[in-house]
């Protein structure tokens, strides 16, 4: 009994460790399959995507706001620059920036400050000589940043010139020695060019030129007098040697133009006896009027994708040409000694008159011209000798003119 007890209880034994062993197999093998789907099901995934380091990320983050930021800001500068001027021309005085400071005559040329708006900061900036200094004043609050030194003499000219190929940003002064400076803005206002010329005569006309279709940049000197064998000189600012000339024997107020319907830069001349037109780099005149008139003063503008001149005569007479073919389209007399005008949003022509009373008394007035009626609207009694307009941030549209005392903010 004993014995067979003992063996029921091994057999009892036997089955218990079959289950164990083939409830582990199953398990093992159950495991087996989960992990074979697994792994078919994983395969058919997307990879993951690794994310890069903190840092890294960020970096993108800024990169991505700062070129949005920058857009932003090229955007309002375009817009500001182009700002379409309203009818609205009730000007009146809003802001004595400062005392002018030039002796000598120098205060009644067409260029004598310039008014800006910087690139780089969206900022209107006055340039203002301070007798043989630059003072770069801050329109918004009037405030002086800098006074770019260097000059010997009194200086009486001031351009500002924004080259779209880089937009790099210069100014252009001339001195009373007839010495010419280009002014690197971008590069802390370094001296790049410093072109010497006699001083026979004043020098009251020069300019910058950026061709887009060319990989230099020019700078533009008038002749002296009228026996100046070498007429207009281009300059390379690369190297600052004359690259060519054109032959003039006058010394005229010049004007860039670009002609998109050519792809090609011309340099403009209104000189004492008519209006030509030489291209920048080529041996070849585009245009030359042949009627005889004493230019002094004028300015481009687009209407309808068709390029204007708009050229100023010391007896009063307006001329309007359309460049693109050649031909004068208006001509017509104000009445009054006119020189130096801007133009106001295609519509009218803004003014200074010069009337001659006796050796030591004269008077200057802002004359305002509607071009379609051919007449003065509108004169304003302020001695006003050099004006230009401004987007001004606080005040708006407005003038800045400068009399025998002060450069003031008039709004329209």
């Amino acid at each position: 009994m004993k014995k067979n007890k003992k063996k029921q209880k091994q057999k009892k034994e036997l089955k218990v460790k079959k289950l164990v062993s083939k409830n582990n197999k199953n398990k093992q093998t159950t495991r087996t399959t989960r992990n074979r789907t697994n792994r078919r099901i994983r395969g058919n995934r997307k990879p993951a995507v690794q994310k890069k380091p903190g840092p890294t990320a960020t970096a993108s983050n800024d990169q991505k706001h700062q070129s949005k930021q920058n857009n932003e800001d090229n955007k309002k500068y375009f817009e500001k620059i182009n700002h379409k001027y309203k009818d609205n021309l009730n000007f009146r005085p809003a802001l004595n920036i400062t005392k002018v400071i030039n002796e000598g005559g120098y205060i009644k040329l067409v260029d004598l400050f310039e008014v800006y708006t910087s690139y780089k900061d969206n900022i209107d900036y006055l340039a203002l000589p301070n007798k043989n200094n630059l003072d770069i004043i801050d329109l918004n609050n009037n405030k002086k940043v800098i006074q770019l030194k260097g000059h010997e003499y009194d200086i009486f000219f001031v351009k500002y010139y924004l080259n779209n190929k880089n937009n790099n940003e210069y100014l252009l002064t001339i001195e009373g020695g007839n010495t010419i400076f280009v002014w690197d803005v971008n590069d802390n206002y370094k001296i790049i060019i410093k072109n010497r010329n006699t001083d026979d005569h004043t020098l009251f006309s020069c300019l910058l030129v950026f061709p887009k279709n060319y990989n230099d940049n020019f700078l533009v000197v008038p002749p002296i007098d009228c026996f100046d064998q070498i007429g207009i000189k281009i300059i390379s600012l690369k190297d600052g040697k004359m690259v060519r000339n054109i032959t003039t024997y006058y010394y005229p107020y010049l004007i860039s133009w670009y002609n998109e319907k050519d792809n090609q830069n011309y340099i403009i001349q209104l000189n004492g006896t008519e209006i030509i037109i030489n291209n920048l780099l080529k041996d070849s005149k585009y245009f030359e009027s042949e009627d005889n008139a004493e230019y002094n003063s004028g300015f481009i503008y687009n209407s309808n994708n068709i390029d204007y001149l708009c050229a100023c005569m010391g007896n009063g007479f307006i001329q309007i040409w359309d460049l693109n073919n050649k031909k004068m389209i208006k001509s017509f007399n104000t009445n009054c000694n006119l020189f130096n005008i801007i133009h106001w949003n295609n519509k009218f022509i803004i003014g200074c008159e010069y009337k001659y009373i006796d050796l030591k008394n004269h008077e200057y007035s802002l004359n305002i011209i509607d071009i379609k009626n051919e007449q003065i609207i509108s004169k304003i009694k302020n001695n006003a000798i050099c004006i230009k307009k401004c987007f001004h941030s606080k005040y708006g549209e407005s003038l800045l003119i400068s009399d025998d005392n002060y450069i003031s903010l008039w709004k329209a």
